[in-house]
């Protein structure tokens, strides 16, 4: 019986380490940030780019998987995004300081990296951080590109996922300031993501423009926290397996699908 005991006890405690560690205040896959009282997820943030789709992992005791692992950025041409504005860094709780650090450390990393590629140094202005909260301004026209045939790796990759694949619809990203003017420009230019090939830019006054000044790479930046959303399956009226839509997967909370789908589309 002790044996038993035992062993059920180590099972207990390996399988909810993680969570362990983010009750007691260190690094783990459960670790969020929290802006206004909203939760954002900071697990494996720097892999969870807007708009890309994988599954989410880490469960543990005292939560569900909070963590995000990428696996493809579907084509979408051109998705509309909504430039929620600068957050001021005050305005972010639970950011550790040592996570702070390594982000805008590998930010001035970036802004030199840059710099040096253009035949000069970096100023110090230019190696100021900003934050920035970005979203997919509709699920719909979301849930339109990942049915198209050609998202069908994306979409393949989703349905293989069953329950446990998420597709990231906002980010708070860091960027020097450079790239940081050219993304505020957005509030009255628009932005919009461009994805081809498993690459990504952030293109600021739409599709219609080719100025390679107006395109951000995501990869320029370091993001920090992000949400993701779970995906609702049925069948349609040719009893054809798509998407229906997308719900938010808020950190802390149980989520469920509309009437008439399913999270798991093996179960439609």
């Amino acid at each position: 019986m002790k044996k038993i005991v035992l062993l059920s006890l180590s099972i207990f405690l390996l399988s909810g380490c993680a969570s362990l560690k983010s009750w007691f205040g260190g690094v783990s896959n459960e670790a969020y940030i929290k802006i206004d009282d909203v939760k954002y997820r900071a697990g494996n943030a720097s892999g969870a780019l807007i708009g890309s789709v994988g599954y989410a992992s880490g469960l543990g005791l005292f939560g569900g998987a909070n963590t995000f692992d990428r696996k493809k950025i579907p084509d979408y041409g051109s998705l509309k995004l909504t430039y929620e504005g600068v957050i001021d860094q005050a305005k972010i709780e639970n950011y550790a300081v040592e996570a702070k650090a390594e982000v805008e450390g590998e930010i001035v990393k970036k802004v030199e990296a840059n710099a040096s590629a253009e035949g000069r140094v970096a100023t110090e202005s230019e190696k100021q951080v900003t934050y920035h909260l970005i979203s997919i301004t509709s699920s719909d026209d979301l849930i339109v590109e990942l049915n198209l045939s050609k998202n069908s790796r994306s979409f393949d990759l989703m349905k293989a996922g069953k329950t446990s694949s998420r597709i990231v619809t906002k980010i708070l990203v860091a960027y020097g300031y450079k790239l940081s003017e050219t993304i505020k420009a957005s509030g009255s230019a628009g932005l919009s993501l461009a994805s081809a090939s498993n690459l990504a830019n952030l293109v600021v006054g739409g599709a219609a423009s080719a100025d390679t000044k107006n395109k951000v790479s995501l990869s320029d930046g370091m993001i920090v926290g992000y949400s993701y959303d779970i995906l609702c399956w049925r069948r349609n009226a040719s009893d054809k397996v798509e998407i229906l839509t997308s719900v938010l997967d808020q950190y802390g909370a149980s989520q469920k699908c509309p009437s008439g789908s399913q999270q798991a589309p093996d179960k439609i």
